[in-house]
C-alpha cells in the first residue's frame, strides 16, 4: 500500500511577510502577540513553580510536625488516647513521607522554574525588540529576522511545556497580562 509523504511544517523563515506601506502592521501584530504569549507563559510557569513549592513545603511540614507528635503520643502513652492511636498515626504519617519522593514536586518546581527563567528571557527580549520598532516607526527585516530567531527560542522552549495546562490558570492570569501589557500600549500610530 502507497503512502503520502509526510507534509512538513512550515517554517517561520517560510513566510516573510511584506514589510513596506502599511503591511508591516501585520508583522508587527504578530510580533506583539507573542511579546503578550511570552508573558503570559512565563508568569503561568511562575504560578506553577510556587505552587509546586507550597505543596512541597506543605508536605514536608506535616512530616516534620507528624513525626514530633507522633513520636510524643508513643513516648508519653497518654491516658485519653487509645492504644492503638500512636501506632496508626506513625503509620499515616509514614505513608505521606513515601507518597512525597513519588510526587516530585520539587523535581517538577524545578523544571517550571527553568521554563519561567527562559520565558520571561524571552518576553524581555520582545520587549526591546517592540522598543527599537516604535523607535524606528515600523517592522524592518532586521526587526523581522530577531522575532524569528526568538519565537524559535519560544518554540524549543514550549516543547517541554505542561502537557496539561490549567485553564483556569490561564486564563485568570490572561487577565494579567491585559493589566500589564494592554495591546492599546502596544499601537503605533
Amino acid at each position: 500500500m502507497a503512502t503520502s509523504p509526510r507534509r512538513q511544517r512550515p517554517q517561520l523563515n517560510d513566510h516573510v511577510p511584506r514589510l513596506d506601506g502599511e503591511s508591516w502592521r501585520e508583522a508587527y501584530d504578530a510580533i506583539c502577540d507573542n511579546y503578550r504569549l511570552a508573558l503570559l507563559n512565563a508568569l503561568y510557569c511562575g504560578k506553577r513553580r510556587g505552587q509546586m513549592e507550597n505543596w512541597n513545603l506543605a508536605f514536608e511540614i506535616v512530616i516534620a510536625v507528624g513525626t514530633v507528635i507522633s513520636a510524643g503520643l508513643i513516648a508519653q502513652k497518654v491516658d485519653f488516647v487509645p492504644s492503638a492511636m500512636p501506632p496508626l498515626f506513625a503509620m499515616l504519617i509514614a505513608a505521606i513521607a513515601a507518597t512525597k519522593p513519588v510526587l516530585r514536586l520539587a523535581a517538577r518546581g524545578g523544571k517550571y522554574a527553568g521554563q519561567e527563567g527562559g520565558f520571561r528571557g524571552i518576553y524581555f527580549d520582545y520587549r526591546h525588540l517592540v522598543e527599537d520598532i516604535r523607535l524606528n516607526g515600523r517592522v524592518t527585516q532586521v526587526s523581522w529576522q530577531e522575532h524569528i530567531r526568538l519565537r524559535e527560542r519560544y518554540e524549543s522552549l514550549a516543547v517541554t511545556g505542561d502537557p496539561n495546562p490549567s485553564m483556569k490558570l490561564r486564563t485568570a492570569l490572561r487577565e494579567d497580562v491585559e493589566r500589564q501589557l494592554p495591546v492599546e500600549s502596544l499601537r503605533i500610530p
